[in-house]
C-alpha cells in the first residue's frame, strides 16, 4: 500500500476527519488508498493554530501517535498550485499558493502500526506491520 508520511498534528487532523487537502511542495499522480504515517516529528506552531485558533479539542502533544500508520484515506485530485476549492480555510493544511494540494476521502481511522517514515509516498505493508506488532507482544 502506498502511504504519506506527516508531522503532527497533521496526521492526527486527517486520521480525525478534521482535514480535506493537505498541501505539498511536489504533486503526485497518486489515486486510491493511501496510509496516512505519523511521522516522530511535531509541529507547535500548526499544533496551537488547531487548539486555539480552530478551537479543535486535539490531546496533549504526548498523547499524539508518533512513528507509524494511523490512518487510511482515498487520495481522489491532486489539486495545481493555486487552485480554487469549496474546502473552507479550517479544513486544509496551507503551505502556501505554490503549493499542490493533496485531497483526501473516505478517511479510516486505525489503531496505531508502528512503521519507519520516509520522504514522499511510499511503500508499506501493514499486514506485514501489525503480524510483526502481534508477535513482539507475545514476548
Amino acid at each position: 500500500m502506498k502511504c504519506l508520511s506527516m508531522y503532527q498534528p497533521y496526521a492526527w487532523m486527517v486520521a480525525n476527519g478534521h482535514t480535506d487537502i493537505d498541501d505539498r511542495t511536489w504533486p503526485s499522480n497518486h489515486r486510491g488508498e493511501l496510509a496516512i504515517h505519523a511521522s516522530k516529528t511535531f509541529e507547535p506552531h500548526y499544533y496551537a493554530y488547531v487548539k486555539y485558533q480552530l478551537g479543535i479539542n486535539i490531546p496533549p502533544p504526548e498523547e499524539l501517535e508518533y512513528g507509524g500508520v494511523v490512518a487510511i484515506v482515498d487520495m481522489i485530485d491532486c489539486l495545481p498550485p493555486g487552485a480554487v476549492t469549496n474546502v473552507p480555510h479550517e479544513r486544509r493544511a496551507h503551505g502556501g499558493k505554490h503549493c499542490y494540494g493533496f485531497v483526501f476521502e473516505n478517511v479510516k481511522k486505525l489503531d496505531f502500526v508502528p512503521c519507519r517514515g520516509k520522504p514522499g509516498i511510499f511503500d508499506v505493508d501493514l499486514l506485514a506491520d501489525r503480524v510483526e506488532k502481534k508477535q513482539q507482544s507475545l514476548f
